[in-house]
């Protein structure tokens, strides 16, 4: 595998957070290789296909569209670190609001590797 310049693989991740948050979901999938590892911060690792499943259902409890905000980048190698806000209304009535920490990794164009880390009581207190 190919090492892109840490502008290229910026530029990749943030197309990818970009598209996920425009609903782009068929756009955001073409940038994740196959054999990809995604992982949650528990450790637990999903395929590209669950992540999409996971994906998917998530955007049907959103009764408003996600609004998501960069925080930093910080990019070295095929690495790069982004750190994000996320909100949106759902259609529970309530408001899921969160920050997180993404950590990409990148060659030969496309995601390998990608691992997330957020506030899981946002989670629970916002989709119970």
């Amino acid at each position: 595998m190919s090492s892109p310049s840490p502008i290229s693989t910026k530029q990749i991740a943030l197309t990818f957070l970009d598209h996920v948050k425009a609903g782009g979901i068929d756009a955001a999938f073409d940038l994740i290789s196959d054999d990809a590892c995604i992982k949650g911060g528990d450790g637990t690792a999903s395929s590209k296909t669950q992540l999409r499943m996971q994906l998917e259902a998530f955007r049907t409890l959103l009764a408003s569209p996600f609004q998501q905000n960069i925080l930093g980048i910080t990019a070295e190698q095929n690495r790069v670190a982004i750190a994000a806000s996320g909100r949106a209304e759902l259609t529970n009535g309530r408001t899921y609001s969160n920050i997180y920490h993404f950590l990409f990794v990148i060659a030969d164009g496309q995601i390998h590797e990608m691992r997330e880390y957020c506030n899981t009581n946002a989670i629970t207190s916002a989709f119970r």
